[in-house]
């Protein structure tokens, strides 16, 4: 790979970049071994792990090198989920569980709710008896 390539991280493409900003791009741990990287503007991606001349910087990244900041308690955590790769059968299997297990739920909320307009049932007419009773008039 010639000297100046173009490199995508953080959704953005970024180049004409040389192999020095993209070596401390790799240690800085924002630029990843199967992050995808270019030569010319239109050319074929690679994973930058498979760039000579970089594959060394890969291997000595470690855990320690890279910057980590701390998450502050108000910091919203932010997850994309890019693919889950689950069988059919399995994903069908899982439906149909959590169908089942609703069942449950459904019937409980049904008996509340059924609890709670017979006692509005009970309360109307009491209600429409004593008020008379309650207001001066």
């Amino acid at each position: 790979m010639a000297d100046v390539a173009y490199v995508k991280f953080d959704g953005k493409v970024y180049g004409l970049l040389s192999m020095e900003i993209l070596k401390q791009l790799i240690k800085q741990g924002k630029i990843k071994a199967d992050s995808p990287i270019r030569r010319e503007e239109n050319g074929e991606w690679f994973r930058a792990g498979q760039v000579k001349g970089l594959q060394e910087c890969f291997e000595s990244v470690d855990a320690n090198s890279i910057e980590h900041i701390p998450a502050q308690e108000n910091d919203p955590i932010r997850v994309k989920i890019v693919d889950i790769k689950i069988p059919f059968v399995s994903m069908v299997e899982f439906m149909i569980l959590w169908s089942l297990a609703a069942i449950p739920a459904t019937i409980i909320l049904s008996l509340l709710g059924l609890a709670l307009f017979g006692i509005a049932l009970v309360l109307i007419p009491l209600i429409h008896a004593f008020l008379p009773m309650l207001l001066p008039g």
